[in-house]
């Protein structure tokens, strides 16, 4: 039976394969890569990881393969729009993320000076944090 599993696996177009790991998402395809040689190759198609990261986030010159970009793109966020939100692709689904700095927030019911003070924090990405004095 597992004879006839690994035939019926490798008369398959490695393309084809390709194909259908696109249609999943970015962690279904890095386990299905570790099945066996056959899926491990076809995974690394660029096409492949081409359909997990949004075209609108790719870079003009790409350097290395897609994948590599894809995960370039979840480990080191993009800082955008002046440094007030960065973006960041999710590892294991591919989402879009965004992190919003404080001052672009306006919150309901709190949105009062007496109860918010600006500061600053050493190790913060953003200038100033919005610390909330009324919950």
């Amino acid at each position: 039976m597992e004879q006839e599993m690994k035939d019926f696996l490798s008369s398959l177009p490695e393309g084809f394969v390709a194909e259908a790991l696109a249609l999943t998402s970015p962690r279904d395809a890095s386990r299905l890569s570790s099945v066996n040689s056959f899926f491990r190759s076809a995974a690394q198609w660029d096409s492949v990881w081409a359909t997990f990261v949004p075209p609108e986030c790719l870079p003009e010159a790409i350097d290395g393969s897609m994948r590599e970009v894809f995960l370039r793109l979840c480990d080191h966020p993009i800082i955008i729009e002046q440094g007030n939100k960065s973006f960041w692709l999710d590892k294991w689904t591919g989402k879009k993320c965004y992190m919003l700095a404080a001052r672009q927030l306006s919150i309901a019911l709190f949105d009062s000076p007496t109860c918010w003070r600006w500061t600053s924090m050493e190790k913060s990405r953003y200038i100033s944090l919005h610390l909330n004095f009324c919950i």
